[in-house]
């Protein structure tokens, strides 16, 4: 088949040197859009400047070189279907992507919908500290009908701090955790129809004012 297109970062991570070097990307106005879409290798970070929107269409594959990530500081659309999910995947079999972090009240609103997350881990991008494989830092996000799995090389599936995240129909395996830190205004909102499956003794854990279905 064809191979998978090449992307740059929307903006350069701080501290890492590109695979690949391309020419910079021009600016772009407050409150523009970027899309995704088809098979496409990321080579270095991504970074979605706030005021700015991530679209990531239906069917698309992420294919995530290793500790590379992508940290979304503006909101995300990332909606795909039971019959075209989205995937974010590594690149290369053994060695794992960094992180898909939500970070500030500039990704407020992002929905990720359909989207199977699969051998990523944990990462440092502008200075912060992402513990997740999915990481949500003081935002409100929606994650309806995902699947997060085999996280490599770090504990948690999904990472949330000082976030509030709504949390339906989506499937934990091969045993991440799930783990939530913050005051109670700001906490897991929604669960509803979780699926945990793990081959670990170390289950999901949930802090904070929380509740959960256990199917």
């Amino acid at each position: 088949g064809r191979p998978p297109r090449r992307v740059t970062g929307l903006s350069r991570g701080a501290g890492r040197t590109p695979t690949v070097a391309f020419a910079p990307l021009a600016p772009r106005p407050h409150g523009s859009e970027r899309a995704l879409s088809g098979d496409v290798l990321i080579e270095e970070d991504l970074v979605v400047a706030s005021g700015e929107t991530l679209i990531i269409a239906p069917g698309t594959t992420l294919r995530m070189a290793p500790d590379v990530s992508i940290l979304a500081r503006g909101r995300v659309e990332a909606l795909g279907t039971a019959e075209s999910p989205i995937r974010i995947v590594a690149a290369e079999e053994g060695r794992p992507w960094g992180t898909f972090a939500l970070l500030g009240p500039g990704s407020d609103g992002s929905v990720l919908r359909h989207a199977r997350f699969k051998h990523g881990s944990s990462a440092q991008v502008q200075g912060v500290q992402f513990k997740g494989m999915v990481s949500a830092h003081r935002t409100r996000v929606r994650f309806e009908d995902c699947v997060f799995r085999e996280n490599l090389r770090s504990d948690d599936e999904l990472n949330a701090v000082h976030a509030r995240i709504e949390i339906v129909r989506c499937r934990f395996e091969d045993a991440g955790t799930l783990r939530v830190s913050g005051d109670e205004r700001w906490t897991v909102r929604e669960l509803s129809t979780v699926i945990w499956r793990s081959s670990r003794q170390n289950l999901p854990l949930l802090r904070s004012s929380t509740r959960k279905t256990m199917l």
